[in-house]
């Protein structure tokens, strides 16, 4: 036992190494992200503190007026809403079967190419049905689920990422399984984390990941909640919480999570009471042992039974991992092996467990560029100059009165009882002019170069940024045709065209590893509400009782392009109502014909452009007609046997022959045509 935990030991300290190393390959994206992080949240004239100052501007002494120019909060402001409105609409679909002809399998007017034709047309038409069936079930889920997670559900969450990746340069959603608190449904989310607490190894040179031997992702929890979440006994990590340090950079890290309740971490010094900070790896290169020279035998013995593919969480002060604890490494190579595998293996899909978005990827690291970063040169002068200007104007806005001693205690006091009044006491002979006792001096007028100067700044990260007036809603110049308005709108819109798509593929991506956790994880009965009995048993047969290979690999999963941005009510209601003319004939016809579905549905897109509710304009459905009475042949009908019945007589005379032809059921006119052998 005590070798097997010095081995162990050795494992989490050989991927402590690496997440520092990891840690040292991030720090000039790290470094770039914290400035423009407090540009937009920091305290105004974070600049000027001791740590900022001495970094870039060491001999500038502190101004009184220390401001900070609202660009960043501009930028996030005017670019997040323009990107995500609502949560993506999402839709499944099958990739597509190979269609063979008959021409393929042999002669057509061969009877056993017809008939093998034939099975062949069944089983595609019947693995076709179940694919869309299948998929059909995963877009209802994922589309309910995004609702259904806590704390604002998905869209609250890609909101929180997107915000980072506009401010640092990347924005992060990790997904993972949840349930709620006291219910045993599996269901599963994806979260927002700060991209601080990702970790990438440190020799991958591809943005995008390609070329990635593992990445990390770092977690702060109270130590009760690390035990639940990998099955330890109650109290075994008490006394690593009290022992665990904390680097300077963790506790960084920690603070500019942007969680609340991390932060107390900082205000502790360097020590936690409760907290653990641990490190879950999803590995591609095996669990460690490829990292550093081990015992061959051990490397060996986890080469065969783990892989490539490994998951360890690790922490430091900790000398095992927390998924593999000693007792575990006695226990079979199904028991290791299931221990060590990825919690979802979505790297069945070549993917990893956090969709990442990045705006701008660096050609020569996996850490992006941040959008406002290259204007940080600009920002920074912006703030220096205005500051500098507002000290100067204040400066300028005070009155300074060079007055004689003789002048008299009581005009000096009176005239410094103004604070804006500054007062210049000189030594000189009594002269008989109040205007040689008292004389105020005019401050040089502020150069109107240094507003040009000004301009030029906040132009130039305006261009880098792309905060043109447009974006505002105004111009600075007027438009003179048509054409000038067009180019001017697709000239302004293609940055935030191209942002947008990359928030596309982001949620798309996001998706497709959702599908997989959905998958892996749920089950029939955690779906009942959803789907009902019927619905939960398809779910089980067409989904999670199946090979993971269909759902990994048979579907994929896309997001509708408009579907997260905020609609264009006045563009639909101007399209709509100008199609209208056009559309609506063909429409009413096929209204009338018995299908109102068509003109019903342009109805309803009507009123969502005009924000109406349409309901009570909505044709019903018709009721369809009855079915059509089966001809009845003459010569198999027989004639009803009627009872013979003796007519009532009435004093007076018999009843007449048609009234009686009406008593038995037989038509006056009929009972006259066979009297009289002629037609009536």
């Amino acid at each position: 036992m005590l070798e097997i935990r010095g081995r162990l030991e050795r494992l989490v300290g050989v991927w402590l190494n690496r997440i520092e190393q990891a840690r040292k390959a991030r720090e000039p994206f790290r470094s770039t992200a914290d400035i423009c992080r407090n540009f937009y949240q920091g305290t105004c004239g974070f600049m000027w503190d001791d740590t900022f100052r001495n970094k870039f501007f060491s001999n500038l002494p502190a101004p009184q007026f220390k401001m900070t120019i609202a660009k960043a909060y501009e930028y996030v402001a005017i670019y997040g809403p323009s990107l995500f409105w609502d949560c993506p609409g999402i839709t499944a679909r099958p990739y597509a079967r190979l269609e063979i002809m008959p021409e393929a399998l042999g002669d057509p007017a061969d009877p056993m190419t017809a008939q093998r034709y034939q099975q062949f047309m069944a089983s595609y038409e019947q693995n076709r049905n179940r694919n869309k069936t299948r998929c059909s079930l995963m877009e209802q889920y994922l589309s309910y689920a995004q609702r259904e997670q806590p704390n604002g559900g998905l869209a609250a969450e890609s909101q929180l990422a997107i915000v980072e990746a506009l401010i640092t340069g990347r924005g992060c959603l990790w997904t993972e399984n949840y349930q709620f608190p006291g219910s045993d449904r599996v269901l599963t989310r994806s979260v927002f984390d700060s991209c601080l607490r990702l970790f990438i190894d440190a020799q991958c040179t591809k943005p995008n990941l390609s070329d990635c031997g593992w990445i990390a992702r770092q977690h702060v929890e109270n130590y009760w909640d690390v035990e639940r979440r990998f099955n330890l006994p109650t109290g075994s990590l008490a006394r690593y919480s009290r022992n665990v340090g904390i680097s300077g950079a963790e506790v960084n890290e920690v603070s500019q999570s942007g969680k609340d309740e991390y932060h107390p971490m900082k205000l502790n010094g360097n020590s936690t009471s409760n907290k653990i900070i641990w490190y879950e790896i999803f590995s591609k290169v095996g669990v460690g042992t490829r990292l550093e020279d081990f015992d061959s035998s051990i490397h060996e013995a986890f080469e065969s039974t783990v892989g490539d593919f490994a998951y360890l969480a690790v922490a430091k002060g900790i000398p095992f991992p927390l998924n593999f604890p000693p007792s575990t490494a006695e226990q079979s190579d199904d028991e290791i092996r299931r221990a060590l595998d990825w919690p979802v293996p979505v790297y069945r899909d070549g993917r990893w467990p956090v969709s990442l978005l990045d705006f701008y990827e660096a050609a020569s690291g996996p850490w992006p560029l941040a959008p406002i970063g290259m204007g940080l040169g600009e920002l920074i002068f912006l703030n220096v100059i205005m500051s500098c200007l507002a000290d100067r104007v204040y400066m300028n806005s005070r009155n300074i009165w060079a007055v004689l001693k003789e002048a008299g205690d009581d005009i000096i006091s009176k005239i410094k009882s103004n604070e804006f009044n500054i007062v210049l006491e000189l030594n000189g002979m009594v002269h008989n002019n109040i205007q040689e006792l008292v004389s105020m001096i005019q401050t040089p007028a502020l150069n109107s170069d240094v507003i040009k100067i000004i301009e030029f700044i906040s132009d130039s990260f305006d261009k880098r940024t792309g905060l043109v007036d447009i974006m505002y809603g105004m111009s600075s110049k007027v438009a003179r045709t048509a054409a000038d308005v067009n180019f001017k709108e697709s000239t302004t819109s293609l940055r935030p065209d191209w942002m947008s798509r990359k928030v596309e593929a982001w949620q798309t991506h996001r998706a497709n590893v959702e599908r997989i956790y959905a998958g892996w994880n749920v089950r029939g009965q955690d779906l009942i509400p959803l789907f009902g009995p019927e619905g939960a048993q398809l779910w089980d047969e067409l989904i999670a009782m199946e090979d993971p290979e269909v759902y990994v690999r048979e579907m994929s999963m896309t997001v509708e392009a408009n579907s997260i941005k905020k609609p264009n009510k006045f563009r639909d209601n101007e399209n709509l109502t100008r199609i209208a003319q056009y559309l609506l004939p063909s429409l009413n016809e096929i209204a009338a014909m018995g299908n109102p579905t068509p003109l019903n549905a342009f109805i309803k897109s009507l009123g969502d452009a005009m924000e109406q509710d349409v309901t009570d304009w909505l044709i019903p459905p018709m009721a369809p007609p009855p079915p059509p009475e089966a001809p009845v042949d003459p010569a198999q009908q027989q004639p009803e046997q009627e009872p013979e019945q003796q007519p009532p007589m009435e004093q007076g005379g018999d009843i007449p022959p048609d009234v009686m032809a009406l008593l038995n059921g037989t038509p006056p006119e009929a009972m006259m045509e066979s009297a009289s052998g002629i037609p009536m």
